[in-house]
């Protein structure tokens, strides 16, 4: 694909390290009680507790100048980043760089 200016010109490498944190198992309440006092979708009322596995999460949001890496590397076309339902969604649409 055709890249931003911004790609060739240096300010995509001007960031702060972006370090991975890690987050601890736990188990989780998901959900909403039916009497919330504000609007829900269907799909977002009934509680169910569910078990979350340890993780790591980048210390900051992930910026343009990551996600420019991400696709340079060849991130999308590369199997062991993905999640296996994010894979599939991937190849399913046939997707090779963000839209």
């Amino acid at each position: 694909p055709k890249y931003h200016p911004s790609a060739e010109d240096g300010s995509s490498q001007r960031r702060v390290v972006n370090e991975m944190l890690p987050v601890p198992g736990t188990q989780v309440t998901l959900g909403k009680p039916r009497d919330f006092p504000s609007f829900g979708w269907d799909n977002e009322y009934g509680t169910r507790r569910v078990e979350v596995q340890a993780f790591e999460a980048s210390k900051f949001h992930v910026t343009n100048g990551d996600m420019l890496d991400f696709v340079k590397a060849g991130g999308y076309v590369t199997r062991s980043v993905w999640s296996a339902a994010g894979w599939q969604w991937r190849t399913f649409r046939n997707i090779l760089f963000p839209s």
